[in-house]
């Protein structure tokens, strides 16, 4: 059986869409391979169908020794930000790209300038104003990271078409293969769901509103409900800010 050691900075029980998305791939993979997950500690939700070990560390550059010592076939790093560990090992590496991982970077976060700012006391509450300056060229100092990486990696998995064209125009991935993952989507989500007493069914997404953000897809789920409209009494409720704002907002009043 493949022995495959995935490495994912987020897992449970930490919260978020990353984290359930860890855990779901894990889940799948391990019903036809053998599984290592390495995590960081104190994240080590045991899993059912894989050896979890809390020797990760959230600076990408401390784990060279793990990718070089640990006995597995390929290396899945579950973000873009894992690409430099593929230098580091002769073992087949995959990469798994999704948004921000590969737009703004944080490869070695308890060493980039506003986190040792932040550290500095009182200073926390200026950081970001001190540092906002110089933001675009670290973006693209760590995106440069990653892009020298590349052709040390063997596969590239991206989580839409979307990112994998967006991610097309800042990195040059040469011949690498490229392929579209889909992620998962959990049983739960398609379970039958019934009106209020009101007849009203009531639909909830809370995001950032940037036009940078796009990819979190709002546009097009006011073009569903569009297509449905007049079927069923619907309420569908939209809570964030940003510079997209007032252009989703005259979308909802076209008729």
């Amino acid at each position: 059986m493949l022995k495959l050691g995935v490495v994912s900075r987020n897992y449970p029980p930490a919260q978020g869409g990353m984290s359930r998305h860890a855990y779901g791939f894990v889940q799948e993979v391990a019903k036809r391979a053998d599984v290592d997950l390495f995590v960081p500690p104190p994240r080590g939700q045991p899993h059912p169908r894989a050896r979890v070990h809390e020797t990760l560390s959230n600076n990408v550059s401390d784990n060279i020794d793990i990718v070089r010592t640990s006995d597995v076939d390929v290396w899945l790093g579950l973000s873009a930000i894992y690409a430099p560990l593929a230098h580091h090992t002769s073992t087949p590496f995959v990469l798994y790209f999704h948004g921000n991982d590969f737009l703004h970077p944080v490869i070695d976060p308890d060493r980039h300038l506003e986190a040792r700012l932040s550290r500095v006391p009182g200073l926390w509450r200026f950081s970001k104003a001190l540092t906002s300056p110089l933001i675009a060229r670290i973006v693209k100092r760590r995106q440069a990271v990653i892009n020298n990486a590349l052709p040390a990696v063997q596969l590239i998995f991206f989580n839409s078409t979307y990112t994998r064209d967006i991610a097309s125009q800042l990195y040059d991935f040469g011949r690498i293969p490229l392929e579209v993952l889909y992620p998962g989507c959990d049983q739960q989500f398609f379970q039958a769901r019934t009106a209020r007493d009101d007849g009203v069914l009531r639909i909830l997404t809370v995001s950032s509103l940037a036009s940078s953000a796009r990819r979190k897809n709002i546009d097009h789920v006011l073009e569903a409900l569009r297509l449905i409209k007049g079927e069923r009494l619907l309420m569908y409720t939209v809570i964030g800010s940003g510079d997209d704002r007032d252009r989703l907002q005259r979308k909802v009043q076209v008729p």
